[in-house]
Parts: C-alpha cells; sequence; structure tokens
C-alpha cells in the first residue's frame, strides 16, 4: 500500500485506525510498524493510530485523549481558555470524566488534570464542537462560568473576576441559561453575589 493510500484510510475514519479496523482493511501490523518508524504515523496507544499530520486544527492532543477516553469533557482552565474567558493558560489539559469511569493508564502520558464529576455536574451543558473531521467535548461557556464559580477556591478570585467580567461584557452572553445552570448546579446565590460586585 502506498502512503498516499494508507493516508486516505486514515482520513476517511477521522484520522484513527484501530487494529480492529487495520485487519479490515487488511493492512499488516508489521508496515503499520514501519509507518510508525518512519514518522508518518503515531502510537496513541497498543493498539490505537493517528495519522501524524492529521489536520486537526493544531488541537491533536485533544483528539487523542478523546479516543483513548470518548466519555471525556474539556472543563475548566482548557474551556476557558477555548473561548477566550482569561489571559491564564494553563501548561495541562483540564478534562471531566464520569465519577464511575477507571482512569485509562495510556493517558497518563497527557499533560492533564482529571476531575471526575457526577449527575448535572458532568452531564449538564456538553458541546460537541467539530474541526473538519474531527471532534472534541467540551463544557459550553455558561456550564464553564458555574465550574469557575465553583471551583474559585482553586482557580483565585482574579481569574474568577476576569472570567466573569468577560463574560458580562460578550455579546455572545445567555443570561437566562446561565441562571439556570447555576441554580441547577447550586451556585445561583453565589453568582449573584460576584455579577453584583462587577455589574
Amino acid at each position: 500500500m502506498k502512503n498516499s493510500e494508507l493516508k486516505k484510510v486514515f482520513q476517511k475514519n477521522n484520522w484513527y485506525l484501530s487494529n480492529e479496523k487495520l485487519k479490515k482493511f487488511d493492512i499488516s501490523n508489521y508496515y503499520i510498524s514501519q509507518m510508525v518508524d518512519k514518522g508518518k504515523i503515531v502510537k496513541i496507544k497498543d493498539g490505537l493510530f493517528r495519522w501524524k499530520n492529521a489536520d486537526l486544527d493544531g488541537r491533536d492532543d485533544f483528539h487523542d485523549i478523546a479516543n483513548i477516553e470518548p466519555n471525556y469533557v474539556l472543563c475548566l482552565y482548557t474551556a476557558m481558555n477555548f473561548y477566550h474567558l482569561s489571559s491564564f493558560v494553563s501548561d495541562k489539559y483540564y478534562i471531566a470524566i464520569p465519577r464511575k469511569i477507571w482512569i485509562k493508564k495510556s493517558l497518563e502520558k497527557f499533560p492533564i488534570v482529571i476531575k471526575k464529576w457526577q449527575g448535572n455536574n458532568y452531564e449538564l451543558g456538553i458541546d460537541l464542537i467539530k474541526l473538519g473531521r474531527a471532534s472534541f467535548r467540551i463544557y459550553n461557556i455558561e456550564k464553564t462560568i458555574c465550574d469557575s464559580i465553583r471551583y474559585r477556591k482553586d482557580l483565585g478570585l482574579n481569574i474568577l473576576k476576569e472570567v466573569l467580567t468577560t463574560y458580562f461584557r460578550s455579546k455572545n452572553k445567555n443570561i437566562s441559561k446561565l441562571n439556570l445552570y447555576a441554580e441547577t448546579l447550586g451556585v445561583g446565590k453565589i453568582l449573584k453575589e460576584y455579577a453584583g460586585m462587577i455589574l
């Protein structure tokens, strides 16, 4: 199989191939090992590979993590940066997974902080963001605001103030949704207190 043909197979499968799909397309493990050695393919974990120069909008880690743990959702600092809510950039990705899920060992190589949430704290406000043929899960901006309030002691009041100020100045804010989320997640009273200080 030529490199161009292999690339097309990866592209049609959102740039990732598992051992199962390699067998389906009659691609040998030996050939894949050669392509890994040549730097054409990246081994994400045992039995999972990504085309190295995949069109993932520079967010390779997001997609690698998603293919290892499909239940993950980007949260806190990572979501705040995605929505341009804060000027602070963490050197780690923050992800939430359901509390009952075991953390996969293959995630250990990534610079991540894992939050185990349950109920509405995990399930509410998940958006699927598509980038080309790939996608990743992230909490929407209102859920991110509520999470920032919930973790205000960890984030620090300066970052929380910046996040809230940026949100309330945004043309894309949805105050009714924010209030609904805040009440559902038990931070409604605190939101009103901080909003009153900023507005």
